[in-house]
């Protein structure tokens, strides 16, 4: 049985969490540098595109809400950008509608991205 799709988010927004974490830690070492500690907006793109790469099929286009509290941030939409068409997904009905009638013009693969903070 395929496991909830908000355990698997929340696993690997840990995973890519803790790899940032870990990198950043190594990356600093014994030496006497200042080490600034991962940022969630840091944290928030490196797990979005460590869940967008284990995806199968793999998303070709990408909708991310805006004007919520769960539009995802700058450096996250980088990302999506970076991988793919971004379309920003509307919080009215209205808005919603034209974005579905654009999206069934093709049968490439789709993600709504929402972002919940890193923690």
């Amino acid at each position: 049985m395929t496991p909830p799709y908000t355990s698997i988010a929340r696993r690997n927004t840990i995973v890519a969490g803790g790899m940032l974490a870990l990198l950043v830690l190594v990356g600093c070492g014994e030496q006497n540098v200042a080490c600034i500690a991962p940022t969630d907006q840091d944290l928030a793109a490196a797990a979005a595109r460590a869940y967008i790469d284990g995806r199968s099929p793999k998303p070709l286009r990408f909708l991310s809400a805006v004007s919520t509290d769960s539009a995802m941030p700058v450096t996250g939409m980088r990302v999506l950008q970076d991988l793919g068409p971004t379309y920003l997904y509307p919080p009215d009905s209205a808005g919603q509608e034209v974005i579905h009638a654009r999206l069934a013009e093709s049968p490439w693969p789709s993600m709504l991205v929402t972002y919940h903070g890193c923690g």
